[in-house]
This record gives structure tokens, sequence and C-alpha cells, in this order.
């Protein structure tokens, strides 16, 4: 009887201590995976080789005569999924830039952003490689080699 209780316990303890173990390590290695990644295009950043920067504010004035009017385009950063560029006001009026996607374009994406180009009269330029926008690229009839 006294072993059958010893070994009880001892077995809780195992389990306890694996789910504690699987849970530190759930919690501790997306971390190690993603530490030291950095963003590598900022359209805030206007150091190193963060040149989006520049790109922005040519956009916002086109001048350059770093008078802010309202010869520009309104500047938006969305740090989201591009699928909600089907709410955006003025749509026929509105360009989204995709810079250097950190994630694969899904399915999904792919299909908001053609219907916004196609349906929407929206405008769309991705600069990305084949892996990340592929996807989207052959909504349009381009490949990527």
């Amino acid at each position: 009887m006294a072993d059958e209780g010893k070994e009880e316990v001892q077995f809780t303890t195992y389990v306890v201590g694996s789910i504690a173990i699987t849970i530190v390590l759930l919690l501790l290695l997306p971390m190690l995976f993603v530490m030291g990644k950095s963003t590598a295009y900022s359209a805030y950043e206007d150091q190193e080789l963060f040149q989006l920067s520049d790109m922005r504010d040519s956009l916002a004035d086109p001048e350059g005569d770093g008078d802010d009017s309202d010869d520009g385009y309104f500047i938006a950063n969305t740090m989201s999924t591009p699928m909600l560029v089907n709410d955006w006001k003025d749509p026929h009026r509105t360009m989204l830039l995709i810079i250097a996607p950190e994630k694969p374009i899904d399915e999904t994406e792919a299909d908001a952003i053609y219907d916004f180009v196609t349906e929407k009269g929206g405008k769309v330029i991705v600069a990305a490689d084949g892996t990340n926008a592929n996807r989207l690229a052959t909504k349009f009839g381009v490949t990527y080699f």
C-alpha cells in the first residue's frame, strides 16, 4: 500500500514536471528563433540601409521643398494584414506598397489584394522575392523562377 502511494506521487510529479517543462519550452523556444531578427525595412527609420524613409518623404512631398502642402500623398503605415485594403476609403485613389514582406502572402490575402486592384481600382506595388509574393503574382499572371 505504501509503495503504491509512493508510485502514484512519483508519477504525478513526473506528469506535472513534464507539463511545466513543456510550457516553459513553448514560451521560450519561439523567442529564441526570432531573437536578433529585426524588421529589414521601415518607413520611419532614416539610418543605415532603411531607405523607405526616403521614399516616404518623396511621396509625401513630391516637390522636395520641405513644405507640407496638399500636393503629396497621405502616408499610412499598415503593419497588419493586407486584407484590410477593401475597407479603405477611396480605393480607386489608393496605392498599396508591400515592401519586403516577412512572411509569404497567403491565398486569402492574395485574393483581397487582387480584388482591391481589379474590382475597386486600387493600385499595388509589391517589392518582394518570389517566395513571399508568388501567390499574389500568379493572380496577375506573373511567374517567378
